[in-house]
């Protein structure tokens, strides 16, 4: 009886300590996908704001040479 004992304890300590591996290891997986996936994230936000702040600027940049235009034809009328 006591051989049977220990047989059936050396027969379950190997498998518990491969599902706890497996476990672990797949919840390792599962993690550093997620933060594969939350950095991936990150870096599209970051370009998408800096090409928005792109765009601010040209748009910036072509309302303030419209401006410029349009008084430098306002003076020209004046004075002319």
């Amino acid at each position: 009886m006591t051989r049977l004992l220990a047989l059936i304890k050396f027969i379950r300590r190997p498998w518990w300590i491969v599902v706890l591996v497996a476990a672990l290891a797949g919840g390792a997986s599962y993690w550093r996908g997620t933060q594969q996936a939350r950095l991936l994230a990150q870096a599209t936000l970051a370009t998408r704001q800096s090409e928005c702040e792109a765009r601010q600027r040209q748009q910036a940049q072509v309302t303030q040479q419209a401006l410029k235009t349009a008084l430098t034809r306002q003076q020209q009328l004046q004075g002319g």
